[in-house]
């Protein structure tokens, strides 16, 4: 269950982080109809991203290890973008465009995902 509730929680901050880089103009989109088309687009993206997060990115990071070191770890930023971007390849109705729209989605959901997280900890701890 706990999985679960931890897709769900992706799902809504891949769902907020794109609606506020679509209000900004920033190139991020959900091209489905319906509350519906939105919810099951929104789902499997969360879930492509898991898993792209999971299997790709560590070989990667892996092969990227140099650079990300020349870098002072800058370089993972890229990689976190790519990461993003590679997800809107995967899922159709979720677009991204361009480098930009995906390094600051990939930020945008980080800061969102974390924000939820914490909001289901500190509701779980009280109840």
């Amino acid at each position: 269950m706990n999985w679960l509730l931890k897709w769900v929680a992706s799902a809504v901050a891949l769902v907020v982080a794109v609606h506020i880089g679509h209000a900004l103009g920033l190139g991020l989109a959900f091209r489905t109809s319906g509350a519906t088309g939105l919810a099951i687009t929104a789902l499997l993206a969360a879930a492509v991203f898991g898993i792209v997060n999971a299997v790709i990115r560590p070989l990667v990071e892996l092969i990227a290890m140099p650079i990300t070191c020349l870098t002072l770890g800058a370089f993972s930023f890229v990689i976190n973008a790519a990461m993003f971007w590679m997800t809107s390849l995967f899922v159709p109705g979720f677009v991204v465009h361009g480098f930009w729209a995906a390094a600051f989605g990939s930020v945008l959901v980080s800061i969102v995902s974390g924000l939820v997280d914490w909001l289901l900890n500190t509701v779980a701890e009280k109840g």
